[in-house]
């Protein structure tokens, strides 16, 4: 029983063959019967309270969880929210115990009643009173630019919509603009850059994907596979052509892949391609969903968020592959300095990706580095 607590997942996630550790444990000491110190600890007034208390700690276990989770935006909670985690439920599952469940066992009482009542009490309020109580609690809904980088059923993130062509489309000059969802996210991005400079972007995108030959697909969701095979085969088309490359990705991810630094290092250097390379940095990360948190803020409940400082070292690492690229180092610019907010305007749709808004207002500020970067080299 020790074992399979403090070793629950050794041979796999639960459940699986290591649920039958516990699952033996325990019928092993209700077989035995004997009388050790073990059986006489677990006879005990708290723990036998506590086996009192089992069915509704596994009804509210989940939900609490599940809150925790949603609130922290973490899968795994740290110390301080577990122990919360561990005392909501106990006190929720205590109050379930005694209000409803114990009084509802009691035949034909006042007892009885009690819990009938707490229970039918309980029931109005979620069916009626919720929807109410929901819309009083929650801020005004965001227009649709706060809540996504883009509209991905007109780019071609995943699959083609059109030429995949952004910015000037009447100019002769092409760029090529490669990665996942943080290159899908730059749509907007050079559709105002292009513009200002007279040069089309062909973006070509995938989830989880950066669509570079050789990307090692397989460790990516197995759902992305098609789509990241059938993009990187749509960049091979144009690749010979490019004069210009712009990769942007979720960098501090991939860049954990030894295949994948691998797979970058030799596109990077690849003398057949004559185009112009350049690393767009990682943007600076939060750690906190700034949507979930402004609905906590709201309720009273909000935590002060701040940098995940994971962004400098892998940008740190990007800046080390200047010999084979030119790194753009745009994650210095003003609209991150109070990152998620920028004059007001919430710039951030989670912890990694920029809304509309932000993108735009990361076209004006990155302008002149594209200008001086891009345009004079060419």
């Amino acid at each position: 029983m020790a074992f399979a607590l403090i070793q629950p997942r050794f041979t796999g996630l639960f459940p699986g063959i290591a649920g039958l550790l516990p699952t033996v444990g325990a019928a092993l000491i209700v077989l035995l019967n004997t009388n050790n110190r073990l059986t006489q600890l677990l006879a005990s007034k708290p723990l036998v309270w506590i086996g009192a208390l089992s069915y509704s700690l596994y009804l509210w276990h989940w939900p609490v969880l599940a809150f925790m989770r949603y609130y922290t935006g973490a899968e795994i909670l740290n110390w301080q929210y577990n122990l919360a985690f561990i005392a909501l439920t106990l006190a929720l599952a205590t109050a379930s115990f005694y209000w409803i469940e114990t009084p509802l066992r009691s035949k034909r009482s006042k007892i009885q009643l009690l819990g009938y009542a707490s229970l039918t009490l309980l029931l109005v309020i979620t069916v009626v009173g919720m929807k109410k109580i929901n819309a009083y609690y929650t801020p005004e809904p965001l227009s649709v630019e706060y809540t996504r980088y883009g509209d991905d059923s007109i780019n071609c993130h995943g699959h083609l919509v059109g030429d995949c062509l952004r910015g000037d489309l009447k100019s002769n000059k092409e760029v090529l603009v490669l990665g996942d969802s943080h290159a899908a996210m730059l749509n907007h991005f050079f559709d105002y850059v292009g513009k200002e400079l007279g040069f089309k972007a062909r973006i070509i995108t995938a989830s989880s994907c950066v669509t570079i030959p050789e990307f090692n697909y397989q460790r990516i969701a197995e759902w992305a596979h098609e789509s990241c095979l059938s993009q990187i085969e749509e960049v091979k088309k144009h690749l010979d052509k490019a004069e210009t490359i712009f990769i942007a990705a979720s960098w501090n991810w991939h860049m954990q892949s030894q295949e994948f630094n691998q797979a970058l290092t030799n596109f990077l250097k690849k003398e057949a391609l004559q185009a112009h390379k350049y690393l767009v940095s990682q943007e600076p990360l939060l750690n906190r969903h700034p949507l979930r948190n402004q609905r906590f803020t709201h309720l009273g409940i909000g935590i002060r968020g701040g940098l995940n400082q994971d962004y400098l070292r892998t940008n740190q690492l990007l800046r080390e592959l200047t010999d084979k690229a030119t790194y753009l180092a745009l994650d210095k610019l003003d609209l991150f300095k109070y990152a998620p907010i920028w004059e007001k305007h919430l710039i951030y749709y989670d912890e990694h990706h920029l809304n509309e808004i932000g993108v735009i207002e990361y076209a004006k500020q990155a302008l002149p580095t594209i200008k001086q970067e891009v345009m004079n080299a060419n």
